[in-house]
């Protein structure tokens, strides 16, 4: 696996102002899993590009909070680098405690919030796609995504089917 590392680009003295400032506000950086996994999505783009004289392929993804770049690439380019470690868990579940002042909203509202037990009622309208005679669907290539994706989705299908939504 690729390290990734935040890039440095900025003159030493403008660095050192810019680091106090980051400091404060650095908040939590983030790396789409997109660009993490290396598949490419449309808010993706893919540009080939060359430093001395190796083939290198420079990705701008808009999920991302910062730039990075492989440690081997910068030490070519004789590029400085910073290292930023990070470390998040992910619990299984998580308590959040409810502000005091939207506690009688939701008592009020309790019908509102209430997970879905199944389809909503019939409506005295229902809506459809009026379809044309003899049309045959699309012919389509398979979906494909990232296995972790994949598992998800699977996840919150198997929820769904257990509580009755579909």
């Amino acid at each position: 696996m690729l390290n990734y590392i935040l890039v440095a680009q900025e003159k030493e003295e403008e660095a050192e102002k810019d680091v106090l400032a980051e400091e404060e506000d650095i908040g939590v950086m983030q790396i789409s899993l997109d660009a993490l996994m290396g598949t490419f999505i449309h808010k993706t783009i893919r540009i080939p590009g060359k430093v001395r004289g190796r083939n290198i392929s420079i990705l701008i993804d808009s999920g991302s909070t910062h730039s990075f770049i492989d440690d081997k690439l910068s030490i070519l380019v004789q590029q400085p680098y910073g290292l930023v470690g990070q470390l998040n868990t992910i619990l299984e579940e998580e308590v959040t405690e409810i502000p005091e002042e939207l506690k009688p909203i939701l008592i009020e509202f309790d019908d509102v919030f209430q997970e879905p037990k199944g389809l909503p009622p019939e409506r005295l309208h229902d809506h459809h796609i009026p379809l044309k005679k003899g049309a045959q669907p699309f012919q389509i290539r398979p979906y494909r995504c990232p296995f972790i994706k994949k598992s998800e989705v699977e996840t919150l299908i198997e929820e769904m089917l257990a509580t009755g939504i579909i």
